[in-house]
């Protein structure tokens, strides 16, 4: 049996989001963390097939960051601010680095930037879903607690009983209208 999220789900629905919130037109920049593997490349790839297919117009702006920590976050966005006079919207690919690019937002005093995606369900980053006015915050994740369906699966083949060979966990999208269906203070991450 194989259990696994749905990274390119997250980048597909990473791009609805966007191109409806940006009615089909202006910049966004779309980060790659080409160290991460398929993640980035399953994301990155979906978000850029969408965005191309339903949302042509919008111009999308490549930035490449090391590794997904705020600090990587925090220098790639930077560099973008500085290389880009006007950005809609960022599409990044996890939210550790999300973190870092709200700082790099944040002490531009940029406004431009009206919505910032993640991936991946950090508690901390929920928190900034919440709170920020702009920019909107917004990310796609899909449940930590696959783990839990992964042994429950091992099990039940241990037992001799049949399961799905496939499961690939649809992801969620979670913004201000449902965050607080996703915040756990007891989540280590």
């Amino acid at each position: 049996a194989y259990i696994a999220g749905d990274n390119a789900g997250i980048g597909t629905k990473s791009a609805e989001y966007l191109g409806e919130k940006l009615g089909g037109k202006g910049t966004i920049a779309v980060l790659n963390v080409p160290s991460s593997g398929s993640v980035s490349v399953e994301r990155v790839d979906a978000f850029k097939e969408k965005m191309s297919e339903s949302y042509p117009d919008i111009k999308l702006i490549d930035m490449t960051a090391s590794d997904f920590t705020q600090q990587s976050g925090l220098k790639t966005m930077t560099d973008v601010l500085t290389a880009n006079e006007k950005i809609d919207a960022i599409f990044s690919i996890d939210d550790e680095s999300s973190l870092g690019m709200l700082q790099a937002i944040s002490d531009s005093k940029r406004t431009d930037i009206k919505y910032v995606t993640g991936a991946g369900g950090s508690q901390a980053y929920f928190a900034k879903i919440k709170e920020n006015e702009q920019p909107l915050c917004m990310t796609a994740t899909y449940s930590p607690s696959m783990i839990k369906d992964a042994v429950a699966a091992a099990y039940d083949l241990a037992q001799g009983k049949t399961v799905e060979k496939d499961n690939i966990i649809t992801p969620s999208v979670v913004t201000k209208d449902n965050v607080s269906e996703f915040i756990d203070e007891n989540s280590p991450y």
